[in-house]
């Protein structure tokens, strides 16, 4: 497991345990259901409150999440195959040293396709 995919187990892991959604505002933005968490007037200064726009984010969030996660998992694995075609090949006679099975250059690996995989995806797969 990388370290992209356990941050992703556990951002569905918080997502799973939240409370269905979608989540909607209620009360003329007063409250967010099913939360209750108090969305006071901008103009409110004598304590923090969220704003409608803060509310409207976090009633999102049920659904926007489940639905990154997705997208990220996707792209993951879509990344992984691409990978999966650009092993290591062992070195010839002709060619002593590790190459790219999926390339046909006989340049070094990890090639410039595995290499821009692991920087788009922020470590090593």
């Amino acid at each position: 497991m990388t370290a992209a995919t356990a941050h992703l187990d556990a951002i569905e892991a918080r997502s799973n345990a939240a409370t269905e959604g979608p989540w909607e505002l209620a009360g003329g933005n007063e409250w967010l259901s099913p939360l209750g968490i108090d969305v006071g007037s901008e103009f409110e200064s004598n304590r923090p409150t969220l704003k409608a726009k803060d509310a409207e984010f976090i009633a999102h969030a049920r659904t926007d999440v489940p639905h990154l996660l997705t997208l990220a998992r996707n792209q993951h694995a879509a990344l992984e195959a691409v990978e999966a075609l650009h092993q290591p090949q062992d070195p010839t006679p002709s060619q002593p040293w590790v190459t790219c099975a999926g390339c046909t250059n006989g340049g070094p690996y990890p090639c410039p396709t595995i290499k821009a995989i692991r920087a788009a995806l922020g470590d090593s797969l």
